[in-house]
């Protein structure tokens, strides 16, 4: 003690020394001390933030997981069953079955017959023609002369009245008629002119007894199936795809107006032409594949497998999607256009690309295709389809699979209602419609 008493300064001075020493090296140690502290503190500030989880609401979030399973699974089975169609018969293809060489014949009727169905599936038959007016006169005939007959019988044959405007009396020519009553066509009445005209009868009967117009002409004619005695098997799947693509939209078309139809009924009304959406399916008309985007196009325009450059969708076939374009003409009650070209979307991949319309005069004269008294316009609707290959790649020919890539897989069709085929396109279109009005987009 008595050294350190002497010695005091040197003591003091060497424990700070020792102490320097020691946190020298502790900072050389310890030099990521400040920033493991941070670390600390930001996770406490976490930890503080956390909210405590119960079951409920662990079960709730199982009940959502479970819910957009279940809508992803519905949304699995929905895109499943679009296009969902089988071959009209089962022996033609990818190739005709040896022990069955009468398959293309058999599918030739069977094609056919399909069509038919298309026309039940609308309600739908065409105008009256010249043999329903003649056999309406006959019909006429018989009515006058069983109505004078039985004038005869009651008032003896002095009493027979002037001939007039009695069920079955020809209209008169030029000029005033018995009694000075002037009987030309112009001058008579809609009442009159359905007791009179043979042709006014009938066409007033045909509007009432259907709910659309159209014929098998009106439809996607397939001449290579139709016109000859074997078709190939190729032209019989183009046949086939095109019917697929017709049951689509004419289902859809039948739909509507089945559904106006019964709410018409509901009101105590009568459904016809005249108060239905889809009056007239005039012409149909189905194009081939479109080649790979960017592939050498050989097609024939627009709707016959031209150009995938020649649309806004710039869409092309694949390996996995075909691409199909068609068009169709139909005759429909003007405010109910947006209805028609959603309900042609709904059944499949199909978009509108052109929407082109004009308003469809008024008929005075009664006489063939009756509309009714709604607006109405004529509209020629443009689309795309897209189908997945998937669905039907076992029963696709591989003629057909190996030039749908070189652009020449088009089969050989012919326009609904005439061999109008669809308009060329010399440019890429946006969706538009044209009319009466400017343009504007859809």
């Amino acid at each position: 003690m008595q050294w350190i008493k002497s010695h005091l300064t040197i003591v003091i001075c060497g424990a700070v020394s020792l102490v320097a020493i020691v946190l020298i090296v502790l900072g050389f140690v310890l030099s990521d001390v400040k920033d493991v502290m941070a670390q600390d503190a930001g996770l406490a500030q976490r930890l503080r933030s956390l909210t405590p989880v119960n079951e409920q609401m662990i079960e709730q979030l199982k009940r959502i997981r479970e819910d957009n399973e279940q809508q992803v699974q519905q949304t699995m089975e929905a895109l499943a069953k679009l296009g969902a169609h089988v071959p009209l018969h089962p022996d033609v293809f990818p190739s005709v079955k040896p022990t069955n060489q009468y398959a293309p014949f058999q599918f030739k009727h069977a094609f056919a017959e399909a069509q038919r169905q298309l026309l039940t599936m609308l309600n739908a038959k065409d105008a009256p023609s010249d043999d329903d007016r003649l056999q309406e006169e006959r019909n006429l005939e018989i009515q006058r002369l069983r109505a004078e007959r039985m004038s005869d019988l009651g008032r003896g044959v002095e009493e027979r009245p002037q001939p007039g405007l009695t069920p079955g009396r020809q209209l008169a020519g030029p000029g005033p008629g018995p009694g000075g009553r002037d009987t030309t066509r112009a001058n008579l009445s809609p009442e009159e002119l359905a007791r009179e005209d043979a042709m006014v009868r009938v066409s007033i009967m045909r509007a009432q007894a259907i709910y659309c117009y159209a014929s098998e002409y009106n439809l996607d004619q397939r001449p290579a199936v139709s016109g000859v005695d074997r078709p190939t098997v190729e032209e019989m799947w183009y046949a086939q795809m095109a019917l697929w693509i017709q049951q689509d939209v004419i289902q859809a078309l039948a739909s509507l107006n089945k559904a106006a139809a019964e709410e018409l009924q509901g009101r105590g009304e009568h459904p016809w032409v005249g108060n239905l959406p889809v009056k007239h399916l005039q012409r149909f008309n189905v194009g081939g594949y479109l080649p790979p985007q960017g592939a050498t196009e050989t097609g024939r325009g627009f709707g016959s497998g031209g150009a995938a450059t020649e649309v806004f969708t710039q869409r092309g076939s694949t390996d996995s999607v075909d691409v199909i374009h068609f068009s169709l003409g139909l005759v429909v009650d003007a405010r109910k256009l947006p209805a028609v070209i959603d309900a042609i979307c709904v059944p499949g991949f199909y978009t509108p690309l052109l929407v082109t319309f004009a308003e469809e005069p008024h008929n005075p004269d009664l006489v063939g295709y009756l509309y009714g008294p709604a607006p109405v316009i004529n509209v020629q609707l443009d689309f795309e389809g897209c189908f997945l290959r998937a669905k039907y790649k076992e029963w696709m020919p591989d003629a057909v699979a190996q030039a749908i890539p070189l652009g020449t897989a088009q089969g050989t069709s012919v326009g609904g209602g005439g061999d109008r085929g669809m308009p060329s396109r010399s440019r890429p279109m946006r969706p538009q419609m044209r009319g009466g009005v400017p343009d504007g987009e859809i």
